[in-house]
């Protein structure tokens, strides 16, 4: 073979060779734009089901936000993307109706792909996203309204309790007006429950004892505020440095559990807190208007709580209470009045997250405060009468907190008071005292106005709950590609 032959055979094994290596270059790009597509393509389904789970109380009406999210991020009908959305079990490929949405979605988007020398194909990817939404506040009484009204002056009751715990009156108002959040996982690190960077479980926060003073201070630093910030002067004894109380005294959790976030109102935390250390000891006395002098003791501090719905949640995902308060009056040396208020509670049964958060509520159910009334002075005086507590279902709080967002809800208070003050005056003029016993017949008399003295001037309404949200958390969601 001559050599013009052999160097011509060698040219066409080099082109041979060079086209092959085109071919697989064009390849490996067909195959690495095919990866990047899908890669892209997975990306969107993660976001679209994160934000599908965080507006799953609007799957009646197919996710229309997450739609809209999904199409600004690339997801493109014009060119043949398909996109379903869809409510399921967890971790399985069940569906449910979306008039029974739990708490997970499954997304699925679907892709026709042309990619260089493979042709066209279809690509698929899919997520599914849970979410374990949570929510946390406060219920009480009216006080719990009072005290965070930022009013420059404290309510009767509050004043009283502030002067017991050596507050002066200024710092104390400035304390339960404050609408800082507290972090309860940095709670938790600075009481000592865990170590920063641990989860915090919802168990060991409830039963850590603590002071008054321990909890205001932790949250101090949490909040990075300072009580002279507040105006507040913490006295270096007494009963808000030396009375322990377990948190699940003044925080209520049903459903415990692990959590990685939350805060808490600092007033809030400010209100329950003072109140548990002034638990069980005498607040103090007040002059009413009509000459008598009532004794006011703290039975038992309002709650905050923390709820969190999981996806074997029952139908209360927590319950607080209202504080309990007793005043005790005698009346022309002769009679001992006393009178109960407190007791009422909140059930948290849902919440339901929506986008915008302004949309998103959460449904309670509030039982009203009992309130018991006795008179006591001879063996022939020996009276007492109740108003039990009536409930009003799923009432609901629209919105987001802002710092704050509160309902107040009243059970008809001004005939609930009525009707005490009558049952109390009907045994009254039921008993047969005789001329002998004016004085005490004069006293009896008294006892109607002097009741409705008392709720009125000491700020008790005995039948407003008042439910107050600190924290609102939809955006809590674990997203799994599938």
């Amino acid at each position: 073979m001559s050599g013009k032959h052999r160097q011509s055979g060698s040219f066409m094994v080099l082109n041979v060779f060079i086209l092959l290596m085109a071919i697989g270059a064009l390849g490996v790009l067909g195959v690495g734009q095919a990866i990047w597509k899908k890669n892209e393509l997975q990306r969107i389904v993660d976001l679209t089901a994160q934000v599908a789970a965080s507006d799953i109380a609007d799957a009646s009406i197919n996710f229309p936000v997450a739609y809209s999210y999904a199409a600004k991020n690339g997801y493109d009908t014009a060119s043949g993307d398909t996109l379903s959305i869809s409510c399921n079990v967890k971790g399985a490929d069940t569906l449910l109706s979306a008039n029974n949405c739990g708490q997970s979605v499954l997304v699925k988007i679907t892709r026709t792909l042309a990619t260089s020398f493979l042709g066209t194909h279809t690509i698929t990817a899919q997520a599914e996203a849970t979410i374990v939404p949570m929510v946390t506040g406060a219920v009480g009484t009216n006080l719990l309204a009072l005290s965070t009204s930022g009013s420059a002056l404290l309510s009767p009751v509050l004043s009283l309790i502030g002067t017991k715990l050596q507050l002066n009156a200024i710092g104390y108002q400035g304390l339960l007006a404050a609408n800082t959040s507290v972090s309860l996982v940095g709670l938790a690190v600075q009481l000592g429950v865990i170590q920063a960077g641990q989860p915090l479980n919802l168990n060991s926060l409830l039963s850590t004892q603590v002071t008054a003073r321990q909890l205001l201070d932790a949250a101090f630093t949490v909040s990075n505020v300072t009580a002279s910030d507040l105006g507040l002067t913490l006295p270096s004894g007494g009963a808000l440095n030396n009375k322990s109380f377990p948190l699940s005294d003044i925080l209520a959790a049903t459903n415990v559990g692990t959590v990685s976030n939350g805060t808490i109102r600092l007033g809030d935390l400010g209100f329950v807190s003072t109140l548990a250390a002034a638990k069980g000891v005498s607040a103090g006395t007040i002059k009413l208007k009509l000459g008598s002098i009532a004794d006011v003791t703290v039975l038992s501090p309002p709650k905050m709580f923390i709820a969190v719905k999981r996806p074997t949640s029952g139908s209360v995902l927590a319950t607080a209470t209202t504080e309990q308060i007793q005043i005790h009056v005698k009346l022309s040396g002769l009679l001992d009045v006393t009178l109960t208020s407190g007791g009422g509670k909140a059930d948290i049964n849902d919440i339901q997250c929506r986008l915008p958060q302004s949309n998103s509520s959460i449904s309670s159910t509030l039982y009203s405060v009992p309130l018991t009334a006795s008179v006591v002075a001879n063996p022939l005086v020996n009276l007492s009468t109740q108003l039990g507590s009536v409930s009003a279902s799923n009432v609901q709080l629209v919105g987001y907190p802002n710092p704050t967002l509160k309902t107040t809800y009243s059970f008809d208070a001004i005939k609930g008071t009525s009707t005490l003050t009558s049952n109390l005056t009907a045994q009254v003029l039921g008993l047969n005292l005789g001329i002998l016993n004016a004085p005490l017949t004069a006293a009896l008399s008294g006892v109607g106005p002097i009741l409705s003295e008392l709720l009125a001037d000491l700020g008790l309404d005995v039948n407003q709950v008042v439910l107050e949200e600190n924290t609102q958390n939809c955006f809590n969601t674990a997203v799994l590609t599938r």
